[in-house]
């Protein structure tokens, strides 16, 4: 009840009280003085633009492509014909007989090409030296590979080299 009573008489002190008013405007208009530096580079000429763009546009086809292939590489790859290299590209360790082994062939020459073409292009891009992307890429595939696979591995009897060997 007293809390009832409190609360009333507090709401009603407060309405009644009326703030005192504060004057804000000035005699004078307030004046500011701005510097302002406008600096604008063109880093590319409309023409780079436009080839950038039909890069991009040329990766991404490339991109599609590879993953359209993506099933057909792994298939190549449980059949032991290809190996990953240390180069980031695919090896061809042993060639089908007839039209089977053409057509292995140009998979994996297509396959290589849209590798390469998106190493370079990356490297370019990011201004790397291009056996940096490979290692990179040669890493990836490495962890990715799966048991029984054939991939490049560093050959210790021989430094600076690779043999071929199945990922255990």
């Amino acid at each position: 009840m007293m809390f009832r009573f409190l609360l009333l008489s507090s709401a009603c002190c407060l309405t009644a009280c009326k703030l005192p008013d504060v004057n804000l405007a000035t005699s004078e208009p307030l004046k500011v003085d701005i510097k302002v530096d406008l600096n604008v580079y063109q880093h590319s000429t409309p023409e780079e633009a436009a080839k950038a763009d039909a890069a991009d546009e040329a990766a991404g086809q490339i991109e599609k492509r590879k993953y359209n292939r993506t099933a057909e590489i792994q298939e190549l790859k449980n059949q032991r014909y290809v190996a990953e290299t240390h180069r980031g590209v695919l090896l061809l360790r042993q060639q089908p007989a007839g039209t089977y082994g053409e057509y292995v062939k140009k998979v994996v020459e297509d396959e290589n090409k849209d590798r390469m073409a998106l190493m370079t292009a990356e490297a370019k891009k990011d201004r790397r030296e291009l056996n940096d992307i490979m290692k990179e890429r040669y890493t990836a595939s490495l962890q990715g590979s799966h048991a029984g696979e054939w991939v490049e591995v560093p050959d210790p009897a021989k430094p600076e080299s690779y043999k071929l060997e199945q990922k255990r």
